[in-house]
């Protein structure tokens, strides 16, 4: 078992050994081996809410038929999630015995079936390394890291008006209507209570009023704000609508716009939801681009954890575990009340930052001859790079 337990551990090493004493550095492993086992995020490799519904000669056939269609399409479903709109076409192509290797379980749900015919809904669960493998193989980029959710708040200005929680706010109503998000971005929307009316109106959401943006995003357990205005205008060649975006957050966004026009059979309730599916699926597009695995970018960040227990240390272990660009941490210092580690990563420090957000853990930059000095590191080595902290992020400061 002792072995076994050491295999799962990433970032335990002798200096905590020496300073904590024995007792306690099993004690560390025990709680960080229970931790690993817990398993990682597979939520990402995870594609639920697959509808099949087949016929066939006999039930045991359209079983079998339903399995394999709806494998596929969930295989397909994860893919997309994983990569950039410009790499749909350099997808890998796999055939039927390549698909039962990828997949790690299936789970059925709301099951019926007939003599000739099988319904069910299924959750597919693929094998996280063979993904990978997969899409490195056949040199398509990938993202894997998931953003917290977005609250959306759709804004409508028409005739002079800005309308909100207004019944007729027909671009909330889009909204509404589209398809629940299968991405690596949540996109949620408010449901327009009494709460969400009370925390914030119209005028305030398109300026950014705080402390209603603050009130509203900590109910809806958002890492982020969208504010998306739309502007409907009427010209002689038909409705054309305006769409521009404000992010609010703690990392910032560049502001989506872009423009629809209506053909001649389409309503404006049409190109509102065109509207709505086009920048759900930019801002799904746009994460993964930003948060493509750099395997030809390694680096490494050394970072000061101030820590107030142990088990606070093994909390941000096991969120450090659950980064796919990372894939090693090393344990430089080790006291009672910090842990000075150096991360080595994929990507540049800004992305690294921005998906340690994402696990509530916000990078904060010190100084470097300071941090040096504290931690015994020659401050005459002008190679290291500057010396974080890493710290749990802190809502209040928002």
């Amino acid at each position: 078992m002792f072995f076994i337990i050491c295999s799962n551990i990433r970032f335990i090493n002798i200096p905590l050994f020496m300073i904590l004493g024995q007792s306690l550095f099993f004690l560390v492993l025990f709680f960080t081996a229970v931790a690993d086992a817990s398993g990682h995020k597979l939520e990402v490799f995870s594609v639920s809410e697959i509808k099949v519904d087949e016929t066939s000669e006999t039930a045991a056939k359209a079983k079998d038929e339903a399995f394999a269609k709806g494998q596929k399409l969930a295989l397909s479903i994860l893919l997309r999630r994983l990569t950039r709109d410009e790499d749909i076409h350099s997808l890998p192509i796999v055939d039927d015995e390549q698909l039962e290797f990828l997949v790690q379980a299936l789970e059925v749900a709301e099951e019926r079936l007939s003599n000739i015919r099988y319904i069910a809904s299924l959750t597919v669960r693929f094998k996280p390394l063979e993904i990978r493998r997969l899409l490195r193989e056949s040199g398509v980029p990938y993202a894997e890291s998931a953003s917290k959710p977005i609250l959306v708040i759709p804004l409508l200005r028409k005739h002079g008006s800005l309308m909100l929680w207004d019944e007729d706010n027909f671009w909330r109503k889009a909204w509404l209507d589209l398809p629940l998000s299968d991405g690596l971005v949540p996109q949620i929307l408010p449901i327009g209570d009494l709460s969400d009316i009370t925390d914030i109106d119209a005028s305030q959401a398109a300026d950014g009023d705080p402390t209603g943006i603050s009130s509203i995003a900590n109910r809806y357990g958002a890492g982020q704000v969208l504010i998306a205005f739309a502007t409907v205008s009427e010209t002689a060649e038909g409705n054309k609508i305006n769409i521009s975006t404000t992010h609010i957050g703690r990392y910032s966004e560049e502001p989506i716009i872009f423009n629809l026009e209506a053909s001649n059979s389409e309503s404006l309730q049409d190109l509102f939801l065109k509207a709505a599916s086009k920048l759900a699926a930019m801002i799904e597009n746009n994460w993964t681009t930003q948060n493509i695995i750099e395997f030809d970018r390694p680096r490494s960040t050394l970072l000061n954890v101030p820590l107030t227990s142990l088990e606070q240390w093994i909390l941000i272990e096991k969120k450090l575990s659950n980064i796919a660009t990372i894939f090693r941490v090393k344990i430089r210092t080790f006291s009672i009340n910090s842990v000075f580690i150096e991360i080595y990563h994929y990507g540049d420090k800004d992305q690294m930052t921005n998906i340690l957000l994402q696990e509530d853990l916000v990078i904060e930059t010190s100084s470097q001859a300071t941090r040096n000095t504290e931690f015994g590191i020659s401050s005459k080595n002008t190679n290291l790079p500057i010396i974080s902290t890493l710290r749990f992020r802190s809502r209040e400061k928002e």
